[in-house]
């Protein structure tokens, strides 16, 4: 609410959505789909709104009634429905009110450029010093730019990788994170490393970087 006020002094904020829907051309939603906002857009909401009203919805199909809306622009209260969220009910309604729209609303060409830098410095990343960022199957872990030779172990959650590590290379810097059933660890020492002593049942994978 705070922060809606320091936007700017003309900008109206409301309490209540009942007293919000009354003065609106155009409505815009944008919030999670769970069990306080499932259906909250009903016969009782589109009751309160404007004649022809324009209404987006770029948050869930979930928070939306199909029957109440489609009764809504039947008699005129929706004049345009547009959503990325499209479910059956509304795709099949066949009517010239809804404009759907692909998900993409994310996909502008900034943010594709941005996606596209964000992993290729991440790939860099590991391949330079070992870090793990954003992985689908492996932890994050970082121990941030490559100082010395960089040990990176990848195994078995169940394998004492650690613990083989710090036995390895005792008292080295060292970080360690698991994901499910996998484990990786990071070590940097300022002396040679014999990757072949952390072999064994449950080792994926070890790598140094030097």
């Amino acid at each position: 609410m705070e922060a809606a006020h320091a936007l700017s002094p003309t900008v109206q904020v409301v309490d209540q959505l009942k007293d919000l829907y009354p003065v609106c051309d155009y409505i815009s939603i944008h919030v999670p789909a769970n069990d306080q906002t499932r259906n909250m857009i009903n016969a009782e909401a589109f009751t309160q709104m404007k004649d022809g009203v324009v209404f987006l919805n770029f948050a869930r199909d979930k928070l939306i009634n199909d029957e109440d809306l489609l009764a809504a622009i039947d008699s005129g209260r929706v004049g345009r429905y547009v959503t990325d969220f499209a479910d059956d009910a509304v795709l099949n309604a066949d009517k010239e009110q809804i404009i759907v729209i692909p998900h993409l609303g994310a996909s502008s060409a900034e943010a594709e450029d941005n996606c596209a830098s964000m992993a290729v410095d991440q790939v860099m990343d590991y391949l330079e010093n070992g870090n793990i960022t954003n992985s689908v199957n492996f932890p994050a872990v970082s121990m941030g730019p490559k100082k010395g030779v960089r040990l990176c172990v990848m195994a078995k959650a169940d394998a004492g990788a650690a613990e083989k590590v710090a036995a390895a290379l005792p008292g080295v810097d060292m970080v360690c994170a698991s994901k499910g059933d996998v484990t990786v660890v990071l070590a940097e020492t300022t002396g040679s490393v014999d990757a072949s002593a952390l072999s064994g049942e449950g080792i994926i994978r070890v790598r140094v970087i030097e």
